[in-house]
């Protein structure tokens, strides 16, 4: 934006300006980058303002310049200071805004989540439904809990400089919810708003989304108080969430819970995870990643996502370089592909891919009470195989080509291994068939 020392006037990109420290008053900041900007009172700066040359102060009416370094200031355009009125769609929290009064504007922001998404709140007409809310939030910690809208297309992410990664490298700033002595916080969605309104998008399905969060306690998805004749359809997307069990008590144990999600088809709670770590905040043996036994919740996707629990769920469709540690339980077919409408993923792989089942001291099982079609691939497969884990219920394991198929299903559904209920031969088939479409070219001795 140009040196802190200049004469003349300064052409200003107008988010710059009303977030550099814009609307708090007092003396400009001296760590801003390039030209330094204050807002509101005074009026008229000159005389009662010090300020670096250069610097920008928004009175009511009049933009001015600090010319001197000191207190002598020209004005540089008149007419109103810039709009301090939030946009519609967007919202701004940082915890740090001491200006006064706050509306959700970058100029003004909210000091806390909450009052961001209580200033959004539940639609109140088909128009107001269609406008979907991202709340951008300061890195840090807050120590409040979080009940999201109902109804409503929303996106939670924490903004900041990248911060140096244990593993090396930069990752994103993050939001703490928590307090200074580890006092957990939750994020709750609790729908008891029948949805008046229909379909949001072709999926029929409302999104919400949160991203770059760290959490030590759970997250409740709940549809408890519906029938089935007024209820809605979730995608909730996680990215770059972790979870962590710190040792303290908690109100929701589980990283994920949901309740009360209709297994009907058009009702369900649909989960993606990119780049999340779900510990679960309870730290006891009956506390899950997942926490959905017998609910229609269907995981999408999961993405280089470490899941240190056991997994309980209607449904998969897709498990990409995971870490795989709890048992798995699903009550529905494996292979569900996307919400209600929505067209079919174009060249998506489902199954597992490139995962990893970790070893244990005891049996892990995967448990499906239905047959579904769903591919494993070998580094998948190997992990499973060699780890200690076991198929139960109706889980079939994999064959060649076709998945995840009956038929290729070994005697009481043991880990595969040549031979089975299927002859030396036929297994050999298959494992070359399989080795075939996943490394494109494989020599069979």
């Amino acid at each position: 934006m140009g040196s802190n020392n200049f004469d003349g006037p300064v052409l200003l990109d107008s988010l710059a300006l009303q977030r550099g420290y814009f609307g708090t008053g007092g003396r400009a900041i001296d760590e801003s980058v390039g030209p330094r900007y204050s807002g509101g009172a005074p009026a008229d700066p000159n005389g009662v303002l010090v300020a670096p040359q250069g610097s920008l102060h928004a009175g009511a009416t009049t933009l001015w310049q600090n010319t001197d370094g000191a207190s002598a200031w020209a004005a540089v355009s008149t007419g109103g200071a810039p709009s301090l009125e939030p946009y519609t769609g967007l919202m701004f929290v940082d915890k740090t805004y001491a200006g006064g009064s706050s509306n959700g504007s970058i100029a003004a922001p909210f000091i806390t989540i909450q009052a961001a998404l209580d200033a959004i709140g539940t639609p109140v007409d088909a128009t107001d439904y269609a406008i979907g809310w991202t709340v951008l939030i300061t890195a840090g910690s807050y120590d409040e809990d979080l009940v999201l809208p109902e109804l409503r297309s929303l996106s939670l992410e924490a903004i900041g400089p990248s911060v140096p990664m244990v593993e090396g490298g930069l990752g994103p700033s993050t939001v703490q919810l928590y307090g200074p002595i580890a006092d957990p916080r939750t994020i709750t969605l609790n729908v008891t708003t029948p949805n008046p309104y229909g379909s949001l998008f072709s999926d029929s399905s409302i999104p919400v989304q949160i991203k770059n969060f760290e959490l030590i306690d759970g997250m409740g998805f709940s549809q408890d108080a519906l029938p089935l004749a007024t209820a809605s359809e979730y995608q909730v997307r996680l990215e770059n969430v972790s979870f962590v069990f710190a040792g303290v008590a908690v109100a929701i144990g589980d990283c994920i819970r949901a309740t009360g999600w209709i297994a009907s088809g058009s009702t369900a709670l649909y989960l993606s995870l990119k780049n999340c770590t779900l510990d679960p905040p309870g730290g006891g043996a009956a506390d899950d990643s997942i926490s959905a036994a017998g609910r229609d919740v269907r995981i999408v996707s999961a993405e280089s996502t470490t899941f240190l629990a056991r997994i309980e769920a209607g449904s998969y469709y897709s498990f990409s370089d995971c870490r795989l540690t709890g048992e798995m339980t699903f009550t529905s077919t494996p292979g569900l592909l996307q919400p209600t409408g929505a067209a079919p993923r174009s060249g998506g792989v489902n199954g597992f891919i490139d995962c990893f089942f970790t070893p244990s001291s005891g049996t892990r099982v995967f448990t499906s009470t239905a047959v579904g079609d769903c591919q494993v691939d070998a580094t998948s497969f190997a992990t499973f195989a060699s780890s200690g884990w076991t198929l139960a219920g109706a889980a079939t394991v994999v064959g060649s080509s076709n998945e995840w198929i009956a038929g290729n299903t070994p005697g009481v559904n043991s880990p595969w291994a040549a031979g089975g209920d299927n002859t030396l031969s036929n297994a050999v088939e298959r494992m070359a068939a399989l080795l075939f479409t996943l490394n494109g070219n494989v020599d069979i001795p």
